[in-house]
């Protein structure tokens, strides 16, 4: 199903747009518009916040009623959404249906109850959800789709665990250009709501990935990043001789044509976390 996904024309459309996008205005349209028609949904929100707390740095309001973040982040900037809890476990797309979640045990913690009724209460009957943590499991995205049509399919997780990781660049390109901006009059940047500095408490990923050995994953990371294989020599203090033969080992497990290629199989297919 993947590789029937990564041939969509509709999918490789949205992905292409995450790679145009300059202004928080594409970011909106790529999820309220393309993503919308790949899965079906009435409401939509995204943001930036700490892997392990879950707390919330900065969201983007795609299209939700404005005054539900008012009262869901009321006493704190911690996200105690079920979606975001379970995607945090499995780091795979999750989706939640509120009703059937609220007499969890799991769930039976006053912040998550919170949360619950007030996504009830703007009757967002359910959830889902996908992200994509930093390089070094400190800082994460977090995409989130409420009122689907219907409950997330397998080609819809699919779908998610394509397009999220260019989403993710996405965003965080357009926030790095926001804060850079000379002239400091784009207006969008008043869309992005900041909560709090970003916690920078590092979780590292040590396990070993599918066929791909830690060494391999580390310099698709860098790689990821625009690092040039002289450059990923000199950040893991190997010959750049040896990253170029860890290169041609990772493009022959992955079937992939340059590194851009290997990139984005290895992160649709969660060998890597970005």
């Amino acid at each position: 199903m993947l590789e029937q996904i990564l041939q969509s024309r509709e999918v490789r459309a949205a992905v292409a747009q995450c790679h145009q996008a300059r202004t928080i205005a594409d970011i909106k349209e790529i999820i309220s518009v393309s993503l919308r028609k790949l899965i079906p949904h009435d409401h939509s929100a995204c943001g930036f916040g700490n892997f392990v707390s879950g707390r919330v740095h900065s969201y983007l309001n795609v299209d939700c009623p404005p005054e539900i973040f008012s009262h869901l982040f009321a006493n704190n900037s911690t996200i105690y959404c079920p979606a975001f809890v379970l995607w945090r476990r499995s780091l795979a797309p999750e989706f939640v249906s509120i009703p059937q979640l609220q007499n969890s045990r799991a769930f039976q913690a006053r912040e998550y109850q919170r949360w619950m009724g007030i996504l009830s209460d703007f009757k967002m009957q359910n959830v889902a959800g996908h992200g994509l943590p930093d390089i070094a499991g400190r800082v994460t995205s977090f995409f989130a789709l409420t009122r689907l049509e219907q409950p997330l399919t397998m080609r819809g997780r699919a779908i998610l665990a394509t397009v999220v990781p260019h989403l993710h660049v996405a965003l965080t390109n357009v926030m790095r250009e926001t804060r850079l901006s000379e002239n400091g009059n784009d207006t969008s940047a008043v869309e992005l709501c900041t909560l709090g500095p970003i916690e920078t408490k590092p979780v590292l990923d040590k396990r070993v990935h599918g066929s791909l050995t830690r060494r391999e994953g580390e310099i698709l990371k860098w790689a990821f990043i625009g690092k040039t294989n002289a450059e990923i020599g000199m950040i893991l203090n190997i010959s750049e001789f040896t990253v170029k033969n860890h290169v041609q080992n990772i493009l022959r497990k992955l079937g992939a044509s340059n590194r851009t290629h290997a990139v984005a199989k290895a992160i649709s297919q969660q060998l890597i976390q970005i």
